[in-house]
C-alpha cells in the first residue's frame, strides 16, 4: 500500500524487538532494534537510534486506532475490505482531530471575547 501511495518502493522498514521474520522482503531491508555491530560509527548508531525511537513514537498512535476505532476485527470482505476500514478509521481518527482544534479555537475566541485584553495604564 505504500508503494502505490509513494509510487516506489521502501528502502527500510523498521520493526519492533518481536519480529520474527526475514530480514530482507522484496528488496526492502527489515530493521530491528539491537545492539549496532562493532564496526559501526557513533553518527550511524545515533541515526538508527532516532529511527526506533520515531517508530516507537507511533505505536502509541496505532493502539488507539486499533481499540477506539475498531482496528482488531474486519468485517469487511478481502484485501480492499481491509483497505476501506482502515481509510474510515483513519478518517475518523482526523475528524477527531481536527474537531477538538475547531472546539479549542472557539472556546479562545469566546474567552477573548468575554475577557478582552486591555492596555496597562500605568
Amino acid at each position: 500500500m505504500a508503494e502505490a501511495v509513494q509510487g516506489r518502493r521502501a528502502a527500510k522498514a523498521i520493526v519492533d524487538r518481536g519480529y520474527r521474520g526475514r530480514r530482507w522482503v522484496e528488496g526492502t531491508e527489515v530493521l530491528t532494534p539491537n545492539r549496532p555491530p562493532n564496526g559501526q560509527s557513533k553518527a550511524q548508531s545515533a541515526r538508527m537510534r532516532a529511527r526506533f525511537r520515531r517508530r516507537s513514537a507511533i505505536e502509541p498512535v496505532i493502539s488507539h486506532l486499533k481499540h477506539q476505532y475498531r482496528l482488531l476485527r474486519c468485517f469487511l470482505k478481502g484485501f480492499s475490505g481491509d483497505q476501506i476500514n482502515l481509510m474510515l478509521a483513519a478518517s475518523a481518527w482526523n475528524l477527531r482531530k481536527w474537531m477538538r482544534q475547531l472546539a479549542s479555537f472557539w472556546l479562545r475566541l469566546l474567552l477573548l471575547l468575554y475577557f478582552p485584553l486591555s492596555p496597562k495604564i500605568a
